[in-house]
């Protein structure tokens, strides 16, 4: 579980310090292939909350290690909350700037606060079983 909620938490990690000026991912297919993926694919995945099967975590979210084995469930989960809330405030901020800034994403390219927000909620989702979230999730669901 550790390790799931570190690689969760270095892609809100990273949506937030992109916010900050900071660095976002670096494009690993072209931009063509980029904007193909934003306009086909993209809408899919915020839609299912499912990502293509096979698809590799970019190397920014891959977490390390040795970083998980002593990372304990609590810290984990804790650490988790905390940057979610980090990353939905800095990304709200982001959308009322003008130009509004982007996060780059490795496959879908350059990305929009709100946009950047549902993948990462997206992301977390399709996550959800593996951090002991999901039966959370679904009683919210049913309410």
């Amino acid at each position: 579980m550790a390790a799931v909620a570190l690689h969760v938490c270095r892609a809100y990690e990273l949506g937030r310090d992109a916010m900050a000026g900071g660095e976002s991912m670096r494009l690993r297919v072209s931009p063509r292939v980029a904007w193909f993926s934003r306009t086909l694919i993209l809408p899919l995945v915020l839609a299912t909350k499912r990502f293509p099967r096979g698809a590799r975590s970019p190397s920014e979210v891959v977490p390390d290690a040795a970083e998980s084995l002593l990372l304990t469930p609590d810290a984990a989960a804790d650490r988790l909350q905390r940057v979610a809330a980090e990353a939905a405030q800095a990304l709200q901020r982001a959308a009322g700037q003008r130009p509004t800034p982007r996060v780059t994403h490795a496959y879908f390219g350059p990305l929009t606060p709100h946009t950047t927000l549902r993948l990462l909620s997206a992301h977390t989702w399709h996550h959800a079983r593996s951090l002991c979230l999901e039966p959370i999730a679904h009683t919210r669901l049913r309410q």
